[in-house]
């Protein structure tokens, strides 16, 4: 009805004014890549981790993007002799572009999968699990269309043990991710 109506036309609104003082290089198409420099876990049975892999980013004219994350996570579990665990992550995001003068901010969220394995444990057993992300990425701009951004990804999930003798708690696999990336307009 008629709310519906006002609603969708201050949301144009609001999209057409933030559109019109964008500056002229944030509204192009441009391309990202990231890649964790720093990976913590919440639990603190888990320690050591070190991340490695991509974090790619479309950012089309109209100040929305989607990624795609793919890294793995190497770290120890336990007290000596620990475990080794391997966490591999993959991660779709959406992500929104602010038009803010000076620097680039980017906010966005994902969800995708967790899928732990222990290569010197292995009779130990993980479901697949679900993992949620939020994060937000600073950038400075440079020579008109690139950018050099750090971000912050605050990562929540858990992964089921299915170990025998019969299934566990399940494991917290949520972290906290300090990426650093270059994106390029065109």
């Amino acid at each position: 009805g008629i709310a519906m109506r006002t609603l969708l036309k201050g949301l144009l609104l609001v999209v057409l004014s933030v559109w019109a003082v964008t500056p002229a290089w944030a509204d192009t198409f441009s391309v990202s890549l990231d890649v964790p420099v720093n990976y913590s876990y919440k639990d603190p049975q888990q320690h050591d981790a070190k991340a490695s892999g991509a974090i790619v980013g479309i950012s089309l004219p109209f100040l929305i993007g989607f990624g795609f994350e793919s890294y793995t996570v190497k770290s120890q579990a336990g007290p000596a002799p620990s475990t080794n665990v391997e966490n591999k992550v993959q991660i779709v995001d959406v992500f929104f572009n602010l038009p803010v003068p000076v620097v680039n901010i980017r906010l966005g969220a994902g969800v995708g999968t967790s899928d732990v394995t222990t290569p010197n444990a292995p009779g130990n057993s993980f479901d697949k699990g679900l993992v949620k992300q939020g994060y937000v990425d600073l950038g400075i701009p440079f020579a008109a269309v690139f950018d050099v951004h750090v971000g912050y990804h605050a990562i929540s999930g858990k992964v089921k043990d299915k170990t025998p003798p019969g299934p566990n708690p399940d494991v917290d696999v949520g972290a906290k991710m300090w990426t650093l990336g270059l994106k390029v307009g065109f």
